[in-house]
């Protein structure tokens, strides 16, 4: 019987004990360096997509609230006629390091009232039309409604507005509409303005009516119970349909960051300005406004404090927005990024005559 090859033997009993001491040791370095090198490169990526993501939260965060503020600015002044008297623009500076305000106006409704009797606190109607006074001129063309022009213009808008007013408080059917029922509810904000001493204020317009016999010619326009008028407003004083938006900074968090806060009374709010805000863009830590006049010169305030005669809009050329956010990245420098960009009140050219 033959013997087994000696040589074969032990090859075969040294490939059944496995690797070596040192041939372990050789695949654990070689795996450690091409673990290394793979964490290193997952991490490297990892932070790069966290200061894209924060780079890209930072843009979103600025060109959302530059785009907000931008279009307001672009239409400050519309519909508003020479000489009016308005402040339209006024930018409060905030002082130091606080953030600045900014309030813009524009009208919604070219066609204007006057005022044709004393307005005071307990006023809940206001005569707009007398065709026994001076001061209170009036056309009127086929009335399709029994009421002048001006008025009748005036009711048209009022009745066209959103369903929305709660506050409201026009006699059932006013608006002729009786599906749903609540169209028939429909009011809007409007301003009274004395132009001799700059006194004004916003209120609910909720209706109109006549006023002794149809031979007098005598039209109101109603407004809501509350708020009572603060001032007294002689004949001679206005009327506008007029809208304003005020734009802030909220209080800081424990990051610092702020909320930008919107307060308006426009054509679909029930709300009065010092009521509870709109909240725009957060995680803001800065806003900043200036006027440029024609010489290039940048005004930190414009019609702060509001001393009237008011300073006239259409002087300023820009108004320029700067806005401040953190960026969160772990590599971003600087940490607090800023923006800025100027607007141009283009409404300052295209004023239309007083009516």
């Amino acid at each position: 019987m033959a013997r087994p090859n000696l040589s074969l033997r032990s090859h075969l009993l040294r490939s059944q004990q496995g690797l070596t001491l040192l041939e372990l040791l050789v695949t654990v370095v070689v795996s450690s360096v091409i673990l290394g090198v793979s964490l290193g490169l997952i991490v490297t990526q990892r932070r790069q997509y966290i200061n894209q993501q924060a780079t890209t939260d930072v843009n979103q965060t600025i060109q959302s609230s530059m785009d907000l503020i931008g279009i307001d600015v672009r239409q400050a002044g519309e519909k508003v006629g020479l000489g009016l008297g308005l402040p339209i623009i006024r930018i409060e500076n905030g002082g130091g390091t606080a953030p600045d305000k900014l309030r813009l106006q524009r009208k919604l409704l070219s066609q204007d009232l006057t005022v044709c009797a004393p307005v005071d606190g307990t006023s809940n109607s206001i005569r707009v039309v007398d065709k026994s006074a001076v001061a209170c001129p009036f056309a009127d063309g086929p009335p399709p409604n029994g009421l002048p022009d001006n008025v009748e213009e005036w009711r048209a808008y009022r009745c066209q507005l959103s369903a929305t007013k709660t506050a409201c408080a026009s006699p059932p059917g006013d608006c002729k509409q009786t599906t749903p029922a609540s169209l028939n509810d429909e009011c809007s904000w409007a301003y009274i303005f004395n132009p001799s001493t700059g006194d004004g204020e916003f209120f609910l317009y909720s209706g109109e009516a006549q006023e002794g016999s149809p031979a007098d010619q005598r039209y109101l326009i109603n407004k809501s119970v509350a708020p009572s008028f603060t001032k007294t407003y002689p004949v001679g004083s206005k009327l506008y349909i007029l809208e304003e938006r005020r734009y802030a900074l909220g209080a800081a968090d424990a990051r610092d960051d702020r909320i930008l806060e919107l307060s308006l009374v426009d054509r679909n709010t029930n709300t009065l300005l010092n009521n509870a805000p709109l909240q725009i863009v957060n995680r803001l830590r800065d806003f900043q406004v200036k006027g440029i006049d024609s010489t290039g010169t940048k005004i930190d305030a414009f019609n702060n404090p509001p001393t009237f005669p008011y300073e006239d809009w259409t002087t300023l050329k820009a108004i320029e927005v700067s806005f401040s956010v953190e960026n969160i990245g772990p590599d971003a420098k600087p940490v607090i990024q800023t923006l800025t960009s100027q607007f141009f009140p283009r409404n300052s050219l295209s004023r239309p005559p007083t009516p």
